[in-house]
């Protein structure tokens, strides 16, 4: 499943569908955009926690589109793959569910 966020906080209900996404077994990929690109550093602790359940039947990938990120003035952490949005159209097109919230 490919997850993009668009918003700077999560809430409730979307990380109950993140943590959910990972409970099944599959690769799930993980997009900040927009404004989405705050979140990842707002919700890092969440973040962390995802990633510390990764394992080989559930695997999580982390990414931040760097343009966004660079334009509202946020550092990439080291844990978030940079993306630009030629490869996350490349992205896109490798998965078959898509959820943007």
């Amino acid at each position: 499943m490919l997850i993009n966020i668009t918003q700077a906080k999560l809430d409730t209900r979307q990380k109950t569908l993140i943590t959910a996404a990972l409970s099944h077994n599959a690769t799930t990929s993980i997009v900040f955009s927009g404004d989405g690109a705050y979140a990842h550093v707002v919700e890092q602790a969440f973040l962390a926690e995802c990633v510390s359940k990764s394992n080989a039947e559930s695997v999580l990938h982390v990414h931040v589109i760097k343009e966004d990120a660079t334009a509202r003035g946020v550092t990439l952490s080291q844990t978030v793959n940079p993306l630009d949005y030629q490869g996350f159209a490349a992205l896109t097109s490798t998965f078959n569910q898509m959820v943007t919230f």
